[in-house]
């Protein structure tokens, strides 16, 4: 995808420092300046003052109609807003110049001059942070690999310029770089730490020999290529699943196990190591196993319970083909080790027998919230939990989630009777902390879409929100020196964890590892503040 306001560049008689990527800008720029020193009249300067005014909202327009013809609004859509942001920030300020300049008398001054230099840049920015995330979207388990895989197909059709693909290329390449730099520092274990180098080291050397098609634009350096890179990035995500015992992949099915298999069983038929095959099944088998047995149990006690409505004993038949469907996969995906085309079968069974399960895993979940209430914040309303908005005075409802529920997988197992909370669990992090730390981490790995990871920071955007309005109500001081002290802890802990969405934020416009650290380092100084007043508030009840 090229970008839409990505000129030629001719800023021969700009300074450097005000030298912009677009040949309109850059002429807008050199007019501004040779108005102010009387060398044009305003005609000349309103004329490219109009210019950019026609390209800028002829180039929204068509931004906006592709970001609704590929259903971008919601995958990813922070970078989005960044860049409709962007867009009415430079409108803005061709405006300002056009308005407060239009006698000629006035002559524009530096601020003017920085104003639509600045304003285009931030607009530059946020296009090419639009889009990395939309390069970086898609159904391979890695964002690297999607990035790849769009732009090489964007190379073939002539539609992606040589400097725009060896730019990602750069970028990938830091990005690996710092991912092996990063596992050299943290990873005590010797052999885990040589095995992640490792795949890092065939990543890059993928990226490499895809640098090499430059040299005579032959595409088996783009194919071949490519492949080291998958073989490195899977590598990466199997060694994080083996520490972390949770799948990492989220497409093309509602469940991270299921998905997993899938991508490995395409990598054999892509022609790479059947190894990785091998283990995802032996990882992924007893799982299904465990999850299998667990519904049969759920299934039974809904069937004996003369209280179980017709809705959810529906559902039982419809996750028990889904199971099926899991299990038909399971012979195939062996016997394809060497008949290749028998993956391609058990590849459709289980993305249907994905599709089942949650099917009736979604019914099941809608059926609750039909039958579950909900109060109004505003006025204490019961709603049904399956509205949005009270039913007597119009305000959003807020529907509690707990972390537990968020992140619902597929093969379903039926929760397990809850425990009483151990001391262990009373000093744990905050669940939304702990969801944060998550989320950098994975960012740190690769194991996390760009469009999840916005999601995640809007997510803490609105959490701290509501967290200061709450800290609002409560007292600037006390006379207990204990109450005074607390307060003043907790304006320090949210500070923190403002400072790291701050820090999170900085991630997605530039992809820096070193604000992942920032954010990392301000969610564990808050977590300790929070934990410390959980404690002191527990005492005091």
């Amino acid at each position: 995808m090229q970008l839409s306001l990505a000129f030629p560049n001719n800023a021969s008689q700009l300074d450097e420092a005000l030298v912009t990527p677009s040949l309109l800008t850059n002429r807008l720029l050199s007019c501004c300046i040779a108005y102010q020193n009387r060398n044009i009249g305003w005609q000349l300067l309103s004329q490219a003052l109009e210019e950019c005014l026609r390209n800028a909202t002829a180039s929204r327009e068509s931004f906006l109609a592709q970001v609704k013809q590929n259903g971008l609004e919601e995958v990813i859509p922070s970078p989005i807003n960044l860049v409709m942001e962007a867009f009415h920030d430079y409108g803005q300020a061709l405006l300002f110049t056009r308005n407060t300049i239009s006698e000629p008398q006035n002559y524009p001054v530096d601020s003017a001059i920085m104003l639509i230099h600045d304003s285009y840049m931030a607009l530059y920015d946020a296009l090419l942070s639009y889009e990395w995330a939309y390069l970086g979207q898609g159904d391979e388990p890695h964002p690297a690999l999607n990035l790849l895989q769009k732009s090489i197909s964007a190379v073939h059709q002539k539609l992606m310029p040589d400097e725009r693909f060896n730019d990602i290329l750069d970028r990938l390449w830091a990005y690996f770089v710092n991912e092996q730099k990063e596992a050299e520092r943290s990873i005590a274990d010797g052999q885990l730490r040589a095995q992640r180098i490792e795949a890092i080291m065939q990543a890059l050397s993928g990226i490499e020999l895809m640098d090499e098609y430059f040299d005579d634009y032959d595409v088996n350096y783009l194919l071949t290529g490519y492949e080291r890179c998958q073989q490195g990035c899977l590598m990466i995500i199997e060694q994080i699943q083996e520490t972390t015992g949770e799948a990492l992949a989220d497409a093309p099915t509602s469940s991270p196990q299921v998905n997993w298999v899938i991508h490995t069983a395409k990598a054999v038929i892509d022609g790479l190591n059947p190894e990785l095959l091998i283990k995802a099944q032996a990882w992924f088998e007893p799982q299904l196993n465990e999850s299998f047995f667990r519904f049969e149990q759920y299934a039974a006690m809904a069937t004996e319970n003369i209280n179980t409505s017709p809705r959810v004993l529906q559902q039982i038949p419809v996750a028990r083909n889904g199971f099926d469907q899991l299990n038909r996969a399971l012979p195939l995906l062996r016997l394809g080790l060497d008949r290749r085309h028998l993956l391609v079968k058990a590849i459709r069974h289980l993305e249907e027998g994905a599709r089942l399960i949650y099917e009736a895993w979604e019914a099941l979940e809608q059926y609750e919230r039909e039958n579950e209430t909900i109060k109004c914040m505003r006025c204490g309303y019961t709603n049904s939990a399956a509205e949005r908005v009270c039913g007597k005075c119009g305000a959003k409802l807020m529907r509690v989630v707990r972390e537990e529920d968020a992140q619902v997988q597929v093969p379903i197992s039926p929760p397990a009777p809850a425990n009483q909370q151990s001391a262990a669990d009373k000093n744990a992090p905050p669940a939304h902390i702990a969801r944060l730390l998550k989320v950098i981490d994975r960012a740190r790995t690769g194991s996390i879409s760009i469009g999840e990871f916005a999601q995640n920071v809007d997510w803490g955007k609105q959490l701290l929100h509501t967290a200061i309005q709450s800290s609002a109500r409560l007292p600037q001081s006390s006379p207990d020196n204990t109450v005074n002290n607390a307060l003043h802890s907790l304006r320090n802990g949210l500070q923190n964890f403002r400072d790291a969405i701050k820090a999170l934020e900085a991630y997605q416009r530039d992809f820096y590892p070193g604000h992942l650290d920032d954010a990392s380092a301000l969610l564990l100084q808050a977590c300790q503040i929070f934990v410390a007043l959980q404690q002191i508030t527990q005492k005091r009840h």
